[in-house]
Protein backbone atom coordinates (compact mmCIF):
# COMPACT_ATOMS: atom_id res chain seq x y z
CA UNK A 1 0.00 0.00 0.00
CA UNK A 2 1.14 3.49 -0.38
CA UNK A 3 2.97 4.46 2.59
CA UNK A 4 1.33 7.98 2.45
CA UNK A 5 -2.23 6.67 2.24
CA UNK A 6 -0.96 4.20 5.66
CA UNK A 7 0.22 7.26 7.49
CA UNK A 8 -3.26 9.43 6.75
CA UNK A 9 -5.24 6.54 7.62
CA UNK A 10 -3.32 6.00 11.16
CA UNK A 11 -3.41 9.38 11.67
CA UNK A 12 -7.48 9.83 10.86
CA UNK A 13 -10.00 8.84 13.04
CA UNK A 14 -10.14 5.15 12.12
CA UNK A 15 -7.16 4.09 14.09
CA UNK A 16 -7.91 0.93 14.40
CA UNK A 17 -8.11 0.22 10.85
CA UNK A 18 -5.78 -3.04 9.84
CA UNK A 19 -3.91 -3.15 6.60
CA UNK A 20 -3.74 -5.63 4.86
CA UNK A 21 -1.21 -5.40 1.68
CA UNK A 22 -1.96 -8.26 -0.50
CA UNK A 23 0.59 -7.68 -3.58
CA UNK A 24 -0.94 -4.50 -6.07
CA UNK A 25 -4.17 -3.97 -4.26
CA UNK A 26 -4.59 -2.77 -0.74
CA UNK A 27 -7.67 -4.33 1.46
CA UNK A 28 -8.79 -2.10 4.57
CA UNK A 29 -10.74 -3.89 6.57
CA UNK A 30 -12.42 -1.38 9.83
CA UNK A 31 -13.28 -3.79 13.12
CA UNK A 32 -14.34 -0.91 14.70
CA UNK A 33 -16.95 -1.52 17.59
CA UNK A 34 -19.93 1.22 17.81
CA UNK A 35 -19.22 3.42 20.73
CA UNK A 36 -22.79 3.05 21.63
CA UNK A 37 -24.22 -0.45 22.79
CA UNK A 38 -25.24 -3.15 20.46
CA UNK A 39 -29.23 -3.74 19.97
CA UNK A 40 -30.14 -6.76 18.04
CA UNK A 41 -33.14 -6.83 15.94
CA UNK A 42 -35.56 -9.17 17.89
CA UNK A 43 -39.39 -10.45 16.87
CA UNK A 44 -42.04 -8.12 18.79
CA UNK A 45 -43.00 -9.84 21.83
CA UNK A 46 -45.75 -11.96 21.52
CA UNK A 47 -43.87 -13.24 18.48
CA UNK A 48 -45.09 -12.64 14.77
CA UNK A 49 -48.89 -13.01 13.29
CA UNK A 50 -49.33 -16.57 12.29
CA UNK A 51 -48.40 -16.89 8.19
CA UNK A 52 -51.04 -18.45 6.16
CA UNK A 53 -49.97 -20.86 3.90
CA UNK A 54 -52.51 -22.84 3.08
CA UNK A 55 -54.92 -22.47 -0.42
CA UNK A 56 -56.38 -19.39 -0.37
CA UNK A 57 -60.03 -18.67 -2.67
CA UNK A 58 -61.33 -15.32 -3.38
CA UNK A 59 -64.37 -14.12 -1.43
CA UNK A 60 -67.52 -14.69 -3.25
CA UNK A 61 -69.53 -12.42 -4.17
CA UNK A 62 -72.80 -14.59 -5.05
CA UNK A 63 -73.29 -17.34 -2.89
CA UNK A 64 -75.06 -20.45 -5.06
CA UNK A 65 -78.42 -19.73 -2.39
CA UNK A 66 -78.46 -16.06 -3.85
CA UNK A 67 -78.12 -17.20 -7.32
CA UNK A 68 -80.77 -19.81 -6.98
CA UNK A 69 -83.42 -17.47 -5.49
CA UNK A 70 -82.77 -14.53 -7.70
CA UNK A 71 -83.25 -16.67 -10.72
CA UNK A 72 -85.94 -18.37 -9.31
CA UNK A 73 -87.45 -15.04 -8.96
CA UNK A 74 -87.01 -13.40 -12.21
CA UNK A 75 -88.74 -16.69 -13.69
CA UNK A 76 -91.71 -16.52 -11.22
CA UNK A 77 -91.99 -12.79 -12.60
CA UNK A 78 -91.35 -13.20 -15.81
CA UNK A 79 -93.84 -15.72 -15.90
CA UNK A 80 -96.79 -14.18 -14.73
CA UNK A 81 -95.79 -11.07 -16.75
CA UNK A 82 -95.55 -13.01 -20.37
CA UNK A 83 -99.37 -14.17 -19.14
CA UNK A 84 -100.40 -10.96 -18.23
CA UNK A 85 -99.15 -9.01 -21.51
CA UNK A 86 -101.07 -12.47 -23.00
CA UNK A 87 -104.43 -12.13 -21.86
CA UNK A 88 -104.22 -8.62 -22.68
CA UNK A 89 -103.10 -9.36 -26.38
CA UNK A 90 -106.04 -11.85 -26.76
CA UNK A 91 -108.71 -9.14 -24.80
CA UNK A 92 -107.19 -6.58 -27.30
CA UNK A 93 -107.41 -9.15 -30.25
CA UNK A 94 -111.01 -10.17 -29.39
CA UNK A 95 -112.03 -6.24 -29.22
CA UNK A 96 -110.52 -5.67 -32.47
CA UNK A 97 -112.50 -8.36 -34.37
CA UNK A 98 -115.80 -7.37 -32.79
CA UNK A 99 -115.00 -3.87 -33.82
CA UNK A 100 -114.49 -4.82 -36.80
CA UNK A 101 -117.53 -7.29 -37.19
CA UNK A 102 -119.64 -4.21 -36.19
CA UNK A 103 -118.27 -1.69 -38.50
CA UNK A 104 -118.50 -4.29 -41.37
CA UNK A 105 -122.09 -2.94 -42.80
CA UNK A 106 -120.65 0.38 -42.70
CA UNK A 107 -117.86 -0.11 -44.42
CA UNK A 108 -119.55 -2.15 -47.11
CA UNK A 109 -122.32 0.79 -47.59
CA UNK A 110 -118.95 2.90 -47.85
CA UNK A 111 -117.38 0.94 -50.73
CA UNK A 112 -120.48 0.79 -52.54
CA UNK A 113 -121.05 4.29 -52.28
CA UNK A 114 -117.63 5.12 -53.37
CA UNK A 115 -117.83 2.09 -56.08
CA UNK A 116 -121.03 3.81 -57.55
CA UNK A 117 -119.87 7.73 -57.59
CA UNK A 118 -116.95 5.99 -59.57
CA UNK A 119 -119.24 4.27 -62.16
CA UNK A 120 -121.32 7.90 -62.36
CA UNK A 121 -118.25 9.66 -62.75
CA UNK A 122 -117.10 7.00 -65.76
CA UNK A 123 -120.29 7.36 -67.36
CA UNK A 124 -120.46 11.65 -67.28
CA UNK A 125 -117.02 11.46 -68.76
CA UNK A 126 -118.34 8.60 -71.34
CA UNK A 127 -120.86 11.05 -72.28
CA UNK A 128 -119.17 13.85 -72.96
CA UNK A 129 -116.08 12.01 -74.82
CA UNK A 130 -118.73 10.19 -76.99
CA UNK A 131 -121.43 12.73 -77.37
CA UNK A 132 -120.79 13.85 -81.12
CA UNK A 133 -120.76 10.07 -82.12
CA UNK A 134 -124.41 9.49 -83.20
CA UNK A 135 -126.73 6.20 -81.66
CA UNK A 136 -123.79 6.15 -79.46
CA UNK A 137 -125.61 4.75 -75.61
CA UNK A 138 -123.90 5.42 -72.80
CA UNK A 139 -122.58 2.32 -70.88
CA UNK A 140 -124.09 0.10 -73.52
CA UNK A 141 -121.27 -1.03 -76.01
CA UNK A 142 -118.87 -2.59 -73.17
CA UNK A 143 -122.11 -4.89 -72.52
CA UNK A 144 -122.73 -5.89 -75.84
CA UNK A 145 -119.32 -6.62 -76.42
CA UNK A 146 -119.68 -8.80 -72.90
CA UNK A 147 -122.58 -10.73 -74.03
CA UNK A 148 -121.16 -11.36 -77.54
CA UNK A 149 -118.19 -12.43 -76.40
CA UNK A 150 -119.56 -15.09 -74.39
CA UNK A 151 -122.18 -15.93 -76.69
CA UNK A 152 -119.94 -17.44 -79.14
CA UNK A 153 -118.37 -19.32 -76.47
CA UNK A 154 -121.60 -20.55 -75.41
CA UNK A 155 -122.04 -21.97 -78.76
CA UNK A 156 -118.88 -23.80 -78.96
CA UNK A 157 -118.67 -24.98 -75.58
CA UNK A 158 -120.50 -27.87 -73.73
CA UNK A 159 -120.27 -25.25 -70.39
CA UNK A 160 -123.81 -23.40 -69.88
CA UNK A 161 -123.48 -19.99 -68.42
CA UNK A 162 -126.00 -19.22 -66.54
CA UNK A 163 -125.40 -15.57 -66.86
CA UNK A 164 -125.96 -14.71 -69.98
CA UNK A 165 -129.26 -15.39 -70.84
CA UNK A 166 -132.14 -15.14 -68.44
CA UNK A 167 -134.72 -16.65 -70.51
CA UNK A 168 -136.29 -19.22 -68.81
CA UNK A 169 -135.09 -22.47 -69.63
CA UNK A 170 -131.62 -21.53 -70.50
CA UNK A 171 -128.61 -20.79 -67.49
CA UNK A 172 -129.28 -22.68 -64.09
Amino acid sequence: MIPVVQQTLRNSRFSDVNLYNGGDRAFIFFFQMAETGFRQDMPPSGGYRKFNYGRTFPKVFWRPGVVVAAVFGATVYGSFDAIAKKKARVTEKFEDIDITNAMQPFLTAERDRFWLKLLKKNRELEEEVMKDVPGWKTGALSFALFLLFFSSLESTSSFNFPFISAEKGRGN
